[in-house]
């Protein structure tokens, strides 16, 4: 199967809003969110596409990271936004 790169992107990008949108508020880790993205994305995300689905997500204000001053995992979440626009495209 060949994907656009486009469409890899929001791909991804959906997959991100979906899974934590399924935690119902609760903070998922960062590794946690990796692996279960893997689980849904054919092929398999790479780390560095990983990390700029979650900067690009957080810097739209989708996702929302909580990182511990002392150092330990980055934990996530979805916002508002990020759900009105995971319901968007599911219902466009």
């Amino acid at each position: 199967m060949n994907i656009l790169p486009e469409e890899r992107e929001s791909q991804v990008r959906l997959g991100v809003l979906r899974i934590l949108d399924q935690c119902a508020g609760y903070l998922l880790p960062e590794s946690t969110l990796f692996v279960h993205l893997n689980c849904e994305i054919v092929p398999p995300v790479i780390t560095s596409e990983f990390q700029a689905t979650l900067r690009y997500l957080e810097g739209i204000k989708s996702i929302a990271a909580i990182r511990p001053e002392l150092g330990g995992p980055v934990k996530w979440k979805i916002t508002d936004k990020g759900r009105a626009l995971l319901n968007e495209a599911l219902n466009a």
